[in-house]
């Protein structure tokens, strides 16, 4: 079965019941009918290797009541949305270095700022 990039997965089964006599004849469909429908909710599931010190963190969470699928959900999210904070910071440095203006008014102000400092 192909997951695709879905986290959650319905499948259906459909399944049809047949009554016959015991000649094999078919007896009157309302006689005998099953129709049955079971849906599944079906999500990713992966396996992980925690050292000690991930063990003893998820042992501390576990005892504030969450469960290891949420704690592992969770540092999974939070990783990621760190990740995106860190690109998109690397982002606005670059485009301030390559910005001549403001390269150009941040020595100004560092100028000033020195002729006011006192001396010694």
């Amino acid at each position: 079965m192909d997951h695709g990039t879905e986290s959650n997965l319905i499948r259906r089964y459909r399944t049809t019941t047949r009554c016959v006599d015991r000649y094999g004849a078919d007896l009157a469909s309302n006689t005998c009918s099953t129709k049955c429908d079971t849906l599944w909710i079906m999500s990713a599931a992966i396996s992980v290797r925690l050292d000690q010190e991930a063990m003893k963190a998820l042992a501390q969470l576990e005892a504030m009541g969450v469960s290891r699928s949420e704690a592992i959900r969770r540092a999974i999210l939070d990783s990621a949305s760190r990740l995106r904070r860190r690109a998109a910071l690397a982002a606005e440095v670059a485009a301030l270095e390559a910005d001549d203006d403001d390269r150009r008014e941040m020595l100004e102000v560092a100028a000033f700022m020195e002729s006011m400092r006192a001396a010694g």
